[in-house]
């Protein structure tokens, strides 16, 4: 380890990395390409795995389209590696197979599809479009309100306000709206024209009470309680298909023998109980 207040080797440079300690270049270097052989190597024995026990059987047991878009992004960050070696290139696309890589994970793709599935969007949009067009009825009422209104209200430093700041057109005024309703700078849209025309703070008010208050936590109430019905769903679902195996494999354990007769040797469950404790998931 080399510590933080270490200059760094390349000429003239200075990581200034506040006193954390890092590893060396070369070492990093050295590092990184075991860890993006050893993500190949996983993706590679999944895909011997299915290519020679489950697909003669037509059974998926990975999924091969994700196990070859793994190889293709780990060998990509191999080579952008071995690249970045060579020539030195200033910019390297490692971010592209890397964050590839992390959406292949079984828990990212489950959040991914679990969000973005049919079912959760259509629920979503039903109430996200009256919360798009509240955003637009206000814009449309701030243009024709304060559109001509030049006045100035305030100054900042050098920078005069005038009354209709971020509502002299109808686009800026939907940019103002969105940021007001979503974001927490709604003091900044709308004090001055609240300042030019006191009435118009009750008109803000009453749009930040349908925005800030209801459409927005409705909007992520939808989307949290549809992910969650997902999710459930997905985990019975999980379970159902659990029960079925350990069935069906109880079953071929027995040897195909009539109900009343179906028991398992001690030596076959022992024997079964080490090849599980040998899979790499259990």
């Amino acid at each position: 380890w080399r510590g933080g207040a270490a200059a760094c080797p390349a000429a003239g440079g200075d990581p200034r990395l506040s006193g954390v300690p890092y590893l060396p270049p070369g070492w990093a270097f050295v590092l990184e390409f075991l860890i993006e052989v050893v993500v190949l190597r996983k993706f590679l024995l999944e895909y011997t795995l299915e290519a020679e026990h489950f697909s003669p059987l037509d059974v998926e047991y990975h999924t091969t389209r994700w196990t070859k878009l793994g190889c293709l992004f780990a060998v990509g960050s191999i080579v952008d590696t071995g690249v970045f070696l060579v020539c030195r290139a200033p910019v390297r696309l490692t971010f592209v197979f890397r964050t590839g890589l992390v959406f292949l994970l079984p828990s990212v793709k489950r959040l991914f599809f679990s969000i973005f599935s049919r079912r959760v969007m259509a629920e979503f949009l039903s109430v996200a479009i009256f919360f798009i067009g509240t955003m637009v009825f206000f814009a449309f009422m701030g243009v024709t309100l304060f559109q001509y209104d030049t006045a100035v209200v305030y100054t900042i430093g050098e920078e005069v306000v005038a009354a209709n700041k971020g509502l002299d057109t109808f686009g800026h005024a939907t940019y103002t709206m969105f940021v007001g309703g979503v974001t927490g700078e709604f003091m900044d849209c709308f004090l001055p024209s609240a300042m030019a025309h006191h009435a118009a703070g009750l008109l803000w008010m009453f749009y930040l009470l349908l925005t800030q208050v209801l459409l927005k936590n409705l909007v992520m109430d939808t989307l949290i309680s549809q992910y969650l019905k997902c999710a459930e769903e997905e985990s019975d679902l999980h379970t159902r298909v659990k029960a079925t195996g350990m069935r069906t494999v109880f079953l071929l354990l027995c040897g195909g023998a009539e109900d009343g007769e179906r028991e398992v040797s001690a030596e076959d469950f022992a024997a079964f109980v080490g090849r599980l404790r040998a899979s790499p998931r259990w």
